[in-house]
């Protein structure tokens, strides 16, 4: 679910990046925009519930609140002040132009590094799909809730 989600957040800046709006017209502005806003709300409601309950999986009883805690905290806070020092750069010096607009090129950019965050994701979905059929062999099982 969470995967989803993140394919849903990275599709946005993606499409932002690389949509000519001036060729689309008042009403195909609007659509672009709107169904780019509708995927940002679809992600944040599964991103949120998907890592605060991976986050739950991956803590003990004691340390479940800390757990969530670090995890909106790098989501609420340490992601936006990455972003914003990578947006201020980027914006200041121009780097990463694409087509004449830096702000697009930031968008490409976010896109990119959230298809890299994926790509981390599905490594490490499958490294512990590994881990849970070597430890199903040895008469372990886990049941993640």
């Amino acid at each position: 679910m969470m995967l989803f989600g993140i394919c849903f957040g990275v599709f946005r800046p993606l499409l932002y990046g690389f949509a000519e709006l001036k060729n689309l017209g008042q009403t195909g502005i609007y659509s672009v925009c709107i169904l780019n806003e509708l995927t940002k709300g679809i992600f944040s409601a599964l991103y949120g519930y998907g890592s605060s309950k991976m986050a739950k999986e991956f803590s003990t009883e004691k340390t479940k609140a800390l757990a969530q805690g670090i995890q909106g905290g790098c989501y609420c806070g340490l992601a936006p002040f990455i972003c914003g020092l990578m947006g201020y750069f980027i914006l200041k010096y121009d780097l990463f132009e694409y087509r004449g607009n830096s702000l697009r090129g930031f968008f490409i950019l976010t896109g990119l590094l959230g298809c890299f965050g994926i790509f981390i994701l599905l490594v490490l979905i499958n490294n512990r799909k590994k881990k849970e059929k070597m430890s199903i062999g040895s008469s372990k099982i886990y049941v993640a809730v």
